[in-house]
């Protein structure tokens, strides 16, 4: 390090000696001051902690050696459940004021359905069935909150009543169509062979003719099958005989 020559020591005390140079450096210091302080967050004294107990001032400090992600997942080592139950319940209460804070009547009973069921399914995840769950919301006492819940499902039944006598009403309808139907295709069959004229002589003695044909044929069939089996039974009777005198 290079010395200062005397005449320039010399020059430095005469100016811190006087009083030009004594404000100048109590301002100098005072800046410097300013400046640490904006840049480092002053610690909260509303509680009356020394600065060494003021842990969430220190980890303001520390946050900025990491990047939030790391931060997270550092914090993910600490297993005292005191410390992850103040952070639930910091976020139950951040969310309840934002909920509250909403005027709009829609987005307020979307946001609050959302919040019952992200509690719905926390609780399964902590061990508890549905029908647990189902039980949970069954022990809330407020006549309010059922009475909301009774009007809808009023509602719903009145409608499942209607849409169910209207399908009946429906099907009696169909019922008395088909049997119409029916009707007017027997009356029609009726008039048709009232109004058919009668056959031509030609072919009703043609007609005849076959029925006379098909008729002599049978008869002859008949007789056929007739005659065959008296043969049959004659030959069986001569066989009879001639069998025994062989056995003789």
């Amino acid at each position: 390090m290079k010395t200062p020559s005397p005449d320039a020591k010399r020059g430095f005390d005469n100016f811190f000696a006087s009083t030009e140079g004594h404000e100048d450096l109590c301002q100098r210091l005072d800046a410097a001051i300013r400046q640490q302080q904006e840049a480092t967050p002053e610690p909260s004294s509303s509680d009356h902690e020394s600065l060494e107990e003021d842990h969430r001032w220190q980890c303001n400090i520390l946050h900025d050696h990491f990047e939030s992600s790391d931060i997270d997942k550092m914090r993910n080592a600490i297993w005292q459940p005191d410390y992850w139950k103040i952070e639930c319940q910091h976020y139950a209460n951040v969310l309840n004021q934002l909920l509250l804070r909403d005027t709009d009547d829609t987005a307020t009973a979307q946001r609050w359905r959302t919040a019952a069921s992200m509690y719905e399914d926390l609780l399964r995840l902590n061990g508890l069935s549905t029908d647990d769950t189902r039980l949970i919301r069954h022990s809330i006492e407020s006549q309010k909150y059922w009475e909301k819940e009774k009007d809808v499902l009023q509602q719903q039944v009145a409608l499942r009543e209607h849409e169910m006598h209207e399908a009946a009403r429906a099907r009696k309808k169909d019922i008395q169509r088909q049997r119409r139907e029916r009707v007017r295709r027997r009356l029609r069959a009726i008039e048709e062979e009232e109004t058919s004229p009668p056959p031509h002589p030609k072919q009703a003695l043609r007609l005849d003719s076959i029925a006379t044909r098909t008729r002599s044929r049978s008869r002859v069939s008949q007789t056929a099958r007739v005659t065959g089996a008296k043969s049959t039974n004659q030959r069986r009777r001569r066989r009879v005989p001639h069998s025994d005198s062989a056995n003789l």
